[in-house]
């Protein structure tokens, strides 16, 4: 597993709790709890991983997320990361968010703007039409964009892409910083994401200061994904999710 622009603390730093998901035993409202639109599915997949599928009914949709809430903590001392992979089946009109959120539901995307809530929270990548699928980095912080930035990384259709977002919580001003990273080839082999359009060669680093935009809330954030199509047949898997915790001491 790759690191780029992260300390050497967090490299060394050992996982003291981590868990993976691999949807063996998908039952809603247990571990995961997940809804459809009319013609959705949420499925196992035949080896694993969880199938989202919509059909041609317009603004057809379908969701997964943890039943638990997960928090990032408000440490130095730890290190919090979300791992998986995920594929679509076309790359056409199906919009997605991987992520955190304060509420998974209905409409939870735009039909063709990147996504506002009107309230909540929401931290993770997005990928939408009006982007031309390209990888978008969002924080919404009580239905104020506070980062959203679009990145260099379009999914290919059909092919799985691994993704990493890591929160450390900085104990300066309070803040908590996500790096997302992402691997296309679908392995552990994490690499920068680039600010779609930039030559930067470091890896971004998105500050959210609760002194600006309020703190994450204390009851934690749900982590899931949402799919959205808007007139065609479309399926989403999501081969594994995972998240774990790092002490520094």
């Amino acid at each position: 597993m790759k690191h780029v622009n992260t300390s050497p603390a967090y490299i060394q730093a050992p996982i003291t709790r981590e868990y993976v998901e691999n949807f063996y035993n998908l039952v809603t409202a247990d571990a995961w709890t997940f809804a459809v639109d009319t013609g959705g599915t949420v499925a196992r997949g035949v080896s694993g991983g969880v199938v989202l599928t919509t059909d041609t009914t317009a603004e057809d949709e379908a969701y997964i997320y943890t039943t638990a809430k997960l928090v990032p903590g408000t440490t130095s001392s730890v290190s919090f990361e979300l791992t998986g992979r995920a594929k679509q089946s076309v790359i056409t009109t199906a919009s997605q968010f991987i992520g955190l959120a304060s509420t998974f539901g209905a409409d939870m995307i735009a039909d063709t703007t990147p996504i506002v809530p009107e309230t909540g929270y929401l931290n993770g990548f997005i990928f939408m039409a009006a982007d031309s699928f390209r990888a978008r980095y969002i924080s919404v912080h009580n239905a104020a964009a506070t980062v959203s930035q679009l990145l260099d990384f379009i999914p290919t259709a059909g092919s799985f892409f691994s993704y990493r977002l890591n929160y450390q919580y900085n104990s300066v001003d309070s803040s908590i910083i996500c790096t997302p990273e992402i691997d296309p080839d679908g392995g552990q082999n994490f690499k920068p994401v680039r600010p779609y359009g930039s030559d930067a060669v470091v890896h971004p680093a998105f500050y959210q200061s609760p002194n600006v935009y309020g703190a994450f809330p204390a009851a934690g954030l749900n982590y899931g994904v949402y799919f959205k199509q808007a007139s065609a047949a479309h399926a989403l898997t999501w081969d594994y999710a995972a998240w774990a915790i790092r002490r520094f001491n």
